[in-house]
């Protein structure tokens, strides 16, 4: 799945025309905003191939993998096992793939 994310105003947002919600809704806090802005610092924008499920295809060498620590209502705790980095991911993360993950990886799509 390909994820995209915009910073407007120094705030990152997921970028989906599927959603009807608020935008509000969509952004980025607790430590995600963090992850985006080490990942494209000083860039306006974020492009992120993400599955739930671990894959050998060279796609994803560079991956990072997230742990699900724990899950509160609608939202979750997620770590970065190889520097401890823990963020929090809200119920948008269940609304893009249906439920909350308990392992995510990703990388940066260019």
């Amino acid at each position: 799945m390909i994820l995209n994310f915009e910073r407007i105003d120094q705030r990152w947002y997921l970028k989906d025309d599927r959603w009807k919600g608020d935008k509000e809704k969509l952004q980025m806090v607790a430590g995600a905003d963090y992850l985006l802005e080490a990942i494209k610092h000083k860039a306006n924008s974020v492009c992120l191939r993400v599955l739930t499920e671990k894959t050998y295809s060279p796609l994803m060498t560079d991956s990072l993998r997230l742990t699900h620590a724990k899950a509160l209502d609608d939202r979750g705790t997620y770590i970065i096992p190889l520097v401890g980095w823990q963020f929090w991911l809200c119920s948008v993360t269940e609304w893009v793939f249906g439920y909350m993950p308990t392992d995510l990886y990703f990388r940066v799509v260019e």
